[in-house]
């Protein structure tokens, strides 16, 4: 049987909040046989049974599947999976709120795999996600499929570097690669993933390490890039399921060209070599995996242009919707590794400015670290703070940021009342974000600039989305606040504009629409 693999998600984030519900608990008898529960929660989701949906999932979970099932709480790929055949469960792995159970699934026109989180609590599933294999399918007109691309292994990288010599003898980054490619993107990442093999040490997971483990990457971008997106192979479908990855291309598609894991002194030397006075370290959000991390970093420097050094801090996510509750500890877990980071660039290999670009639960790991760090003898000191969505309990965020401000040259947030991201944690924590803007306008705190950048789209840095960027404005403006940290916003851009209007005094800036 060919496995190809659709990631079909119904709401998989798991916050730990307080559920309510007027609806009846999962029968005591289903609870102590999850096969038979799973057997009935699939059953309802491939005929569309909302009232047993209803009983089964906890209130946020049902929401959300009414909203990805267009109100019918109806699947189509597990519909047209057919009848179950046979299940085989593993589990509980008991968290300390949830039982979570593990499946495979065969049906009779495939399979499918699953993990469902019951709550310990009110007795009902508070997160499920599935992936449907299809058993065999009509191939693709045009060239045969292969698998997307990823992390080469260290046999990958040798064998193209005997293919392709000049490539690998020049100055690059970890010496894998050479400058006679205009469109790559070489960068150095810093991680608290663990490697996943000590046979390929460029391959990092969502498990946690316990040091902090340097590397340089390179990744190529594609003639055809558009800005702000991030090009991957597209996938030929069958009734809504993926069967078939477009065949992986340098003209059109992203591709990680070399990952190298090096030592701190040959990390450090690199720097040294490459004379930068400013650095740019991204942090990535929630549920992202490495790979993604390398992806996204190589488009905010391709397209900002920017010419510093370029630092990845790539914390532990799982790179799973199903994980929020992991990846927030991940987040909470690296902050002492983000503070060695931001030294190592001031203080040992004397980078003048430091700046952080942080999106989404990636502000978590950045507002702890440097509020706490603030408050020691020696705290370090960065240049420009900018704060892209930022998944950050408000109230949380009001406390924090006046320590922040104290370390930093500048602060900006992006608010955004349509991120799709946001959306889904404010209504799963049943408490606003800090990067949202309410019907009252978004947080407004001294000394921090926020602009509404709700006119740009509905997600800011998510992974093969086109919204991040798709205006030439909202790359502009980070690129001149990083080269000049000119303010107030409406004098970088003509496009950002003070509200309330003059002649009233500004207290938030927003894009026009």
């Amino acid at each position: 049987m060919r496995r190809h693999l659709f990631s079909a998600l119904f709401a998989a984030i798991v916050l730990g909040f307080s559920a309510s519900s007027s609806y009846a608990q999962i029968p005591a008898k289903l609870l102590q046989d999850p096969q038979q529960l799973l057997t009935s929660l699939i059953s309802a989701l491939q005929t569309g049974r909302t009232p047993e949906l209803q009983q089964y999932l906890d209130d946020n979970l049902f929401k959300l599947v009414l909203a990805q099932t267009q109100g019918k709480g109806l699947s189509p790929q597990l519909r047209d999976l057919g009848p179950i055949t046979k299940i085989e469960i593993t589990g509980p792995q008991s968290l300390p709120d949830q039982n979570v159970y593990s499946a495979n699934v065969i049906h009779q026109n495939g399979s499918s795999q699953w993990r469902l989180g019951i709550n310990k609590r009110t007795s009902r599933i508070d997160a499920a996600n599935f992936t449907p294999l299809v058993a065999s399918a009509p191939p693709p007109q045009g060239p045969a499929p292969q698998s997307s691309p990823s992390v080469p292994s260290t046999a990958d990288m040798e064998a193209f570097c005997k293919k392709n010599p000049s490539l690998c003898n020049g100055p690059g980054y970890g010496g894998v690669t050479g400058p006679n490619e205009p469109r790559l993107v070489e960068f150095l990442f810093a991680t608290t993933r663990k490697r996943q093999s000590a046979a390929t040490p460029v391959s990092f997971g969502a498990e946690r390490g316990r040091d902090l483990t340097f590397g340089a990457a390179a990744v190529r971008i594609p003639e055809d890039h558009k800005l702000g997106r991030i090009e991957l192979p597209s996938s030929w479908k069958l009734w809504g399921v993926n069967l078939v990855k477009q065949e992986a291309k340098e003209d059109k598609h992203f591709i990680v060209r070399s990952v190298v894991t090096l030592s701190e002194d040959e990390w450090g030397k690199i720097i040294r070599e490459k004379n930068a006075k400013t650095a740019l370290v991204f942090v990535h959000g929630f549920n992202t995996s490495f790979q993604d991390a390398l992806y996204r970093n190589a488009q905010i420097v391709w397209d900002l242009q920017f010419p510093g050094l370029s630092v990845l801090f790539s914390w532990a996510s799982s790179g799973e919707s199903l994980d929020y509750l992991y990846d927030r500890d991940s987040a909470y877990n690296a902050r002492a590794s983000f503070i060695t980071l931001l030294k190592l660039l001031k203080d040992k290999y004397g980078i003048e400015q430091v700046n952080v670009l942080a999106h989404s639960m990636g502000n978590v790991v950045v507002l702890d670290a440097l509020a706490n760090n603030s408050r020691t003898s020696a705290p370090v000191s960065l240049g420009e703070l900018i704060m892209a969505a930022p998944d950050v309990d408000r109230d949380q965020f009001i406390e924090l940021a006046p320590e922040v401000r104290k370390v930093v040259r500048g602060m900006t947030l992006y608010a955004s009342s349509s991120d799709r991201a946001l959306t889904i944690s404010r209504t799963l924590a049943g408490a606003p974000r800090a990067g949202d803007v309410s019907a009252d306008g978004p947080l407004l705190l001294p000394k921090i600039e926020t602009i509404d950048v709700t006119a740009v789209g509905e997600e800011l840095l998510g992974l093969n989305h086109n919204v991040f960027a798709a205006t030439r404005a909202l790359i502009d403006d980070i690129k001149i606040l990083l080269t000049t940290g000119q303010r107030p916003p409406n004098n970088r851009l003509s496009q950002i504009r003070p509200y309330p209007e003059p002649p009233s005094t500004a207290t938030y800036w927003r894009y026009a629409r």
